[in-house]
C-alpha cells in the first residue's frame, strides 16, 4: 500500500527521518523501539531438545563437540557489557541507526536456558525508514581450528509474518571489523514456530586469532519496510572434537509450506547426511506425519560416504486431507556419536481453495474446483436498485452515522425491517460497514492499525466478531483509482445485500479499484447462523480495474484477508490471507485468471446454492399436523416430452408455513418448466401446467386447489390442498406394499426423530399412520404425469383391496370413523 508513495516521495521521507524521527501522513505501523512488529508479549513454547539443525547453503557444519568458549548471555547484554566481554558491536546497514541499540537486552519471549531474559537480540526500529538492517556482533578472537563449529541457539516471533534472515561470518585473520576479509559460512531464516532453534557451521580454515561473526542482517526492512521483526540469540559456543559416526536428519524437502488440494497421493522426501570421518551402511531412517492424515515409513540407507548427503524417498501412501501437520524425521544409526542432529522437525498445512469448512461454517466458491463441494454457489450479482447510499463518489452521504472518516471508518446501520443476522450463535440487528472491507457486529476503533488485517491473520488479531468480505486498506476519500464509488445496502426479502461498487485501494493508481458485494440471510428470529454470499466482479462493465486484476495475479496486492471471526477471537475461517510479502491462504478471489466469482459460507454443507433464479414455492403434506422441518426435492422439467429434468434441488421444507425460495441456476427467463416435486414417504407431484419463469423467478402455490396437481392428484385437508402420504416404498403408488411396510413397523411399536413409515412425524408409527396409507390405497391413489413421461407402472388388484379392508378391520376401525377423521 505505502510502496507506490514511497516511490513518489523518497527524498522527503529520508529528510523528515533524519530531522524528526517520525514518518509523516499516516504511520500506519506507530511502534515504540525495542519491540516486534505485533508488539505482542505472549509467552511462547520454549523447546529445550537440541534437535533442530540447518546449513542452508550446504556448507559442512558440524554439530556437537567439546566447547572451548561458551555465553549463554546469562548478565548483562547491553553494548557496554558485551563490548567488555571482548565482542565487537557494528552497524552497517543503510540509512541513518534508529533509536534503539544494534544489540540488546532479549525480553519479548523467554531464553533457551537460564534467566528468562537471558539472550541477546536485535529488532527492526535498529533501522529507520526503509533502509536494510546488518548488525554485526563480532566475537572474541580464538584459536580455532578448520574442524571447529560456531554453536548457538536463534528464533524470531512466534508467527511473525515479516522474514528475518540470519547470516555467519568467518575471519580466520581475526579481522574485527565488516570491512575486512570475512567468509560467509551460511545463512538462514530465523525460527517462527516458536522454539529455539539450534545452529552449528563449521570454521573450514584454521587460525590462531579467528574470529566468528553473527549478523543480523534484513533488506526492505526498518518500521516502513516489509521484512525484519525481531530475532534472538542464545546458548552460544565454539566447540571442537571429531565425530567417527555421525548420522544426521538435514530436511524436510516434502509436504512443506502450504499443500493445495485436492492432491494425490505423493510420497514424502528429506535429506541425511553422514557428518563422521567413517562412511556407514545400512542407515535405518524414519518420516513421521502427525494431524488429520497420520503417516510413518521407514527406509534403510544401505551406504554413505563421509561428508555426503543423500535424499530419500519413503512410501507414496500419503493421502492428506485439509488441516495442520507436524513431520518428524530422524536417523536411527546404532553407533551415532552425536544424536542432537538426529532429528530435524516441521510443519506444514493443507487446504482446498475451492471448499472447505472452520469454525462451524462451510464454505464453497464457484469456480469448477468446487464441483466436488456437497453444494455451491453460482455468481449472480444483485441489484441495488433501492438501496441505501453511504458513500458516493468520496462524498459521506450519511455522516449522522459515521465513526471515522471515508479512507478509515464505518456507518452503525440498524438492519430495516425488524431483521436479524446471527453470526457464530448471536442474533444482531445491527451491523457496522466499514471502509476498509469488514463487516463488523461490535464496536471497533477506526485507523488503529486495522486498516488492513493483522500481520499474522486470525484468529486473535485486529477487529473481532466481523466478516471480512475483502480486508485491505481501501480510501474512499481518492478518486484517482476511480472516478465513481459507492457503498450501500438494502434489506430485499430475507436477504441483506451490501455492496462496495469500485472500491478504491489507498494511495492507487488509475485502475486499482474492485467491486464486491456481501449478502446476508436475514429473518426476525433466526435460529441457525445466516447464509454469508461474498461475490467479486470481473472488468465487465468497469466494475473491476485492470490495475487490481494486475496487482493480485502478480502478488503485489498489500496485506488482505477473507473470511471471518467469532467475538472472542478464538474461533475463525479464513479462505484467503496474503501477510506482507506472501500468500499463505490461497482462495481465490476471481475464477482464474479474470472471471467473477462467487463465495458461499454457512452452517450446512449442502446449503451453499446462491444462484440467479428462484422457485418460490407454497405446498403441504397430508399427513403432517405438527411444526416440523422435513426435505423436499424439487426440480424444474422441460415442458414437452419427455419433460426431462432441468435441474434439481433439495430445500429445508417447513411443514406449517409450506413456503420456501428454492435457488436454481439453469432456469431462463420467458420459458415455462414443469414443477415435479418428491418427498421421502409422499406421493411424486406436478404442477398441473408448465410455469412461466418471468424475471429471475418461478412462482408456484401447489395449496389454492386441488387442480394446481396434475391429475387433480392432491388431497383437501383442513382447507388446503396437500400432497398424498403414504408412498413409502417410493413407487409412484400408494398401495399394498406400503400398507404392509407401515403396518409391520406399528406391530414393532417403531419410534424415532426421522422414521420412514411416521406419516405424521409425531415419533411413533401407530394406527393414524396405517389409516393414511389405507384410505388412500383403497382408492388406488396413483402418481399423475403429463403424457409420455416415464413413471412406474402400477395395476391395483382386488387382492390389495381385500387385504386392506382385513388391516382395516383388525385394527378396529369403522369405515365410519376412517372416513370422518380422513374423509373419503
Amino acid at each position: 500500500m505505502h510502496q507506490k508513495w514511497f516511490t513518489y516521495f523518497t527524498l522527503f521521507f529520508i529528510l523528515s527521518g533524519i530531522l524528526l524521527g517520525f514518518s509523516f501522513l499516516k504511520d500506519r505501523n506507530n511502534d515504540n523501539p525495542p519491540t516486534s512488529r505485533t508488539q505482542s508479549n505472549q509467552n511462547s513454547v520454549v523447546n529445550n531438545e537440541k534437535n533442530f539443525q540447518t546449513d542452508m547453503i550446504g556448507f559442512p557444519y558440524r554439530s556437537s563437540g567439546t566447547p572451548y568458549y561458551t555465553d549463554n548471555f546469562d548478565g548483562a547484554n547491553d553494548t557496554t557489557s558485551l563490548k567488555s566481554r571482548g565482542y565487537k558491536i557494528y552497524y552497517r546497514g543503510s540509512g541513518p541507526q534508529g533509536p534503539v541499540p544494534t544489540w540488546f537486552q532479549g525480553s519479548l519471549f523467554p531464553s533457551f536456558n537460564g534467566p528468562s531474559t537471558g539472550y541477546v537480540a536485535g529488532v527492526y526500529q535498529v533501522a529507520t525508514s526503509v533502509n536494510n538492517i546488518d548488525n554485526w556482533l563480532v566475537l572474541p578472537r580464538k584459536n580455532v581450528s578448520s574442524a571447529d563449529s560456531l554453536v548457538f541457539y536463534a528464533r524470531s516471533e512466534s508467527g511473525s509474518a515479516y522474514s528475518d534472515s540470519i547470516r555467519v561470518m568467518y575471519s580466520a585473520a581475526g579481522d574485527s571489523t565488516p570491512e575486512s576479509s570475512w567468509t560467509e559460512l551460511g545463512r538462514f531464516k530465523a525460527d517462527i514456530s516458536g522454539v529455539w532453534e539450534r545452529k552449528a557451521f563449521r570454521a573450514g580454515s584454521s587460525g590462531a586469532n579467528a574470529r566468528f561473526a553473527i549478523r543480523y542482517s534484513v533488506v526492505n526492512s526498518g518500521p516502513e519496510g516489509t521484512n525484519g521483526n525481531y530475532i534472538g540469540i542464545d546458548g552460544l559456543s565454539i566447540e571442537s572434537s571429531i565425530i567417527t559416526n555421525d548420522i544426521s536428519a538435514t530436511s524436510v524437502n516434502s509436504p512443506s509450506g502450504a499443500l493445495i488440494l485436492p492432491a494425490s497421493t505423493f510420497a514424502p522426501k528429506a535429506t541425511f547426511k553422514n557428518n563422521g570421518t567413517l562412511n556407514q551402511s545400512n542407515i535405518p531412517v524414519t518420516y513421521k506425519i502427525t494431524g488429520p492424515v497420520n503417516y510413518t515409513s521407514s527406509k534403510i540407507i544401505s551406504s554413505l560416504i563421509s561428508g555426503v548427503s543423500s535424499q530419500v524417498i519413503f512410501d507414496s501412501t500419503f493421502n492428506p486431507l485439509p488441516g495442520n501437520y507436524t513431520v518428524t524425521v530422524y536417523s536411527g544409526l546404532a553407533s551415532d556419536g552425536n544424536r542432537y542432529n538426529d532429528t530435524v522437525k516441521s510443519s506444514f498445512t493443507s487446504a482446498d481453495p475451492n471448499y472447505g469448512n472452520s469454525a462451524g461454517y462451510f464454505y464453497a466458491n464457484s469456480t469448477s474446483g468446487a464441483s466436488g463441494a456437497p453444494s455451491h454457489p453460482s455468481y449472480c450479482w444483485k441489484d441495488t436498485a433501492g438501496s441505501v447510499t453511504l458513500e458516493l463518489n468520496t462524498v459521506n452521504i450519511q455522516p449522522g452515522i459515521t465513526t471515522g472518516d471515508l479512507d478509515d471508518g464505518y456507518w452503525k446501520v440498524l438492519i430495516p425491517s425488524g431483521k436479524k443476522v446471527r453470526f457464530f450463535g448471536s442474533n444482531y440487528d445491527t451491523i457496522r460497514i466499514g471502509t476498509n472491507g469488514v463487516i463488523g457486529f461490535q464496536t471497533f476503533i477506526p485507523n488503529q492499525s486495522n486498516w488492513g488485517p493483522p500481520a499474522n491473520g486470525i484468529p486473535g488479531g485486529g477487529v473481532l466478531n466481523a466478516i471480512y468480505p475483502l480486508w485491505t486498506d481501501f480510501d474512499f476519500t481518492d478518486n484517482v483509482p476511480t472516478s465513481t464509488s459507492r457503498i450501500s445496502y438494502k434489506v430485499s426479502g430475507n436477504y441483506l445485500v451490501i455492496t462496495y461498487d469500485r472500491a478504491p485501494v489507498y494511495s492507487g493508481d488509475p485502475g486499482d479499484y474492485v467491486s464486491f458485494q456481501v449478502t446476508l440471510d436475514v429473518s426476525t428470529a433466526p435460529v441457525t447462523n445466516s447464509r454469508i454470499l461474498f461475490q467479486y466482479a470481473d472488468t465487465t462493465g468497469a466494475k473491476t480495474g485492470a490495475g487490481f486484476i494486475s496487482d493480485l495475479n502478480s502478488n503485489n496486492l498489500s496485506r488482505h484477508l477473507i473470511g471471518l471471526q467469532n467475538a472472542a477471537g478464538t474461533s475463525a475461517l479464513t479462505y484467503r490471507f496474503r501477510n506482507s510479502s506472501s500468500l499463505v491462504t490461497t482462495g481465490k478471489i476471481f475464477n482464474s485468471p479474470l472471471g467473477n466469482l462467487a463465495l458461499q459460507m454457512g452452517p450446512d454443507a449442502a446449503m451453499l446454492n446462491n444462484a440467479c433464479f428462484a422457485l418460490d414455492l407454497t405446498s403441504r403434506l397430508q399427513a403432517v399436523q405438527l411444526t416440523r422441518r422435513d426435505t423436499l426435492t424439487v426440480s424444474i422439467r422441460q415442458s414437452i416430452s419427455p419433460y426431462a429434468i432441468i435441474e434439481t434441488k433439495k430445500i429445508v421444507y417447513d411443514s406449517i408455513s409450506g413456503s420456501a425460495s428454492v435457488p436454481l441456476n439453469l432456469a431462463q427467463n420467458g420459458v415455462s418448466y414443469y414443477i415435479y416435486i418428491t418427498h421421502r414417504n409422499s406421493l411424486p407431484t406436478w404442477s398441473s401446467a408448465p410455469v412461466l419463469c418471468t424475471a429471475n423467478t418461478i412462482t408456484y402455490d401447489f395449496t389454492t386447489a386441488l387442480s394446481k396437481a396434475f391429475g387433480n392428484k392432491m388431497i383437501l385437508i383442513s382447507g388446503k390442498a396437500s400432497f398424498y402420504s403414504g408412498d413409502v416404498s417410493r413407487d409412484n403408488c400408494i398401495n399394498l406394499t406400503d400398507i404392509i411396510e407401515i403396518y409391520n413397523s406399528a406391530n414393532l411399536f417403531t419410534s424415532g426423530s426421522y422414521v420412514l413409515d411416521d406419516l405424521n412425524f409425531d415419533g411413533t408409527v401407530n394406527l393414524t399412520d396405517i389409516l393414511v396409507a389405507s384410505n388412500n390405497g383403497l382408492n388406488f391413489i396413483c402418481e399423475s404425469a403429463p403424457s409420455g413421461a416415464m413413471l412406474n407402472s402400477y395395476e391395483p388388484s382386488s387382492v390389495d383391496f381385500n387385504y386392506a379392508k382385513d388391516i382395516m378391520a383388525e385394527t378396529k376401525v369403522s369405515k365410519k370413523e376412517w372416513i370422518k377423521k380422513f374423509g373419503k
